[in-house]
């Protein structure tokens, strides 16, 4: 699930319901209040406390978006890799591309 554009924004009641689930534990409703909050509302220190949540608890649409940041800020790949796989294992196929680019990149270090 890719919670951007129009339904980034959440109702109230919607809201409320993500912030009980995530507090118990919910990736799938911490990404949504990534979402929510970064995209939607502006409200950055919210967002990165919900996108960490996310990606502790290996959403893996949180763990692909966050494997993009770390291969984007020239992060060490070996760590880039494990998020992507681990991305990938857990259903996110747009993992697959990039994961593809990270390994070219360690076999050409090699």
């Amino acid at each position: 699930m890719q919670p951007f554009g129009a339904d980034a924004v959440l109702s109230e009641k919607v809201l409320k319901t993500c912030v009980q689930r995530a507090s118990k534990g919910d990736a799938e409703a911490a990404y949504r209040l990534y979402a929510h909050y970064g995209i939607g509302v502006g409200d950055a220190k919210n967002a990165q406390k919900y996108f960490d949540q996310a990606v502790a608890l290996e959403y893996p649409a949180a763990l692909y978006a966050h494997a993009v940041h770390l291969w984007d800020e020239h992060s060490d790949p070996a760590m880039v890799l494990r998020y992507l796989k681990r991305a990938l294992e857990l259903g996110n196929p747009d993992s697959s591309n990039l994961l593809l680019e990270v390994e070219a990149a360690l076999k050409a270090k090699s």
